[in-house]
């Protein structure tokens, strides 16, 4: 079986042709990152000894018409198209004009069709969902449709937890998947498969990927939707956290990593076993992260700026008490100065 995996544009998006306010002699270097949730499905499935080939359209710099032009030279079984809100409608142009050269099964996935399978499903381009993480259930799916079609494989894809797909004519969602709670046992993302590795963020330095060290969010704000990462946080452990960066940083020379958790610092104590293992590694690059000001202290930050953080970002949405409660932030501005 082979397997295409696609990242949408997401400068070319819908998104990123409105006007946003930043001019556009600004707004184009605020950078281009790699895809993980593609690249943890590729290596799983590498695992498994399927071969997999990821085209990210932003890292190579491609047109539309010219990944179209790549997916028919791969000639693969299955293709697959990751989607967030704001790159939908471009995964969806680019699904159509694929339908066009080749009726192969086209799954979506990511954050967009997670909240709305059966929406995606109406698409009549879109022939499957993956709901949620997608690393297990996609190569459930890939195993259930070897040599067969979708109206061949429901029976088998009925058990698949986590998907949706079209069944008689009508959407067929399945029971939903329990969350990977022992992230250790993923692979390494299939950063090999990238190419052209160009990628850049508008802080750290470069050569430069994204890392993920944990999944989930305990937060209660009111503006964030936690269907496709779960209330619960998973963690990777130090020593895996401190392996791959090592693997980044002396393997494939990455200079400057964004950890794109969604609170990095939440767990204090891990953090404290992480840099320690940095610097007893002597893992040398920049890094930068996301958190909340109630999860940092002097202490932490000291040791992060020792380790290579050169920058962090604080969610912190607004300065008004009234409108911090009613986003349930459950922070202060005295938390807020206080971080600061």
């Amino acid at each position: 079986m082979k397997i295409v995996l696609v990242a949408p544009s997401i400068k070319k998006s819908l998104s990123g042709m409105l006007p946003d306010g930043i001019p556009k002699s600004v707004s184009k270097h605020l950078g281009i990152y790699p895809h993980l949730g593609i690249c943890y499905i590729a290596a799983v499935l590498r695992r498994n000894n399927l071969e997999v080939q990821i085209i990210d359209i932003d890292g190579q710099g491609l047109s539309l018409q010219q990944a179209i032009n790549e997916i028919i030279k791969y000639d693969p079984d299955i293709i697959g198209i990751t989607s967030m809100t704001f790159t939908f409608l471009y995964a969806l142009d680019l699904a159509k004009e694929i339908k066009k050269v080749t009726n192969k099964p086209i799954i979506f996935g990511g954050n967009h069709v997670t909240i709305y399978p059966k929406e995606t499903l109406k698409h009549p381009c879109v022939d499957m969902v993956v709901i949620g993480e997608g690393e297990n259930t996609f190569l459930e799916v890939v195993n259930a449709l070897e040599n067969k079609t979708i109206a061949q494989a429901q029976i088998d894809l009925e058990k698949i937890s986590g998907i949706a797909f079209r069944e008689n004519g009508q959407i067929k969602v399945t029971l939903p998947r329990k969350f990977i709670q022992d992230l250790d046992t993923l692979p390494y993302p299939a950063y090999e498969l990238l190419k052209n590795m160009n990628y850049y963020g508008c802080n750290v330095s470069t050569p430069y990927m994204l890392m993920l060290t944990s999944r989930g969010c305990s937060g209660q704000c009111t503006f964030c939707c936690k269907e496709p990462w779960g209330f619960q946080v998973r963690y990777q452990s130090p020593k895996r956290v401190a392996d791959e960066l090592e693997f980044l940083v002396k393997g494939l020379g990455i200079k400057g990593v964004d950890f794109f958790d969604d609170t990095f610092t939440l767990n204090q104590d891990r953090i404290m076993e992480i840099t320690s293992l940095i610097r007893q590694r002597q893992i040398k690059f920049e890094f930068s992260f996301l958190t909340r000001v109630d999860c940092v202290n002097k202490e932490l930050l000291q040791e992060l700026k020792e380790s290579g953080c050169i920058i962090l970002a604080f969610g912190i949405e607004t300065g008004s008490p009234r409108i911090l409660d009613k986003l349930n932030k459950r922070v202060t501005l005295q938390q807020i100065k206080r971080a600061y």
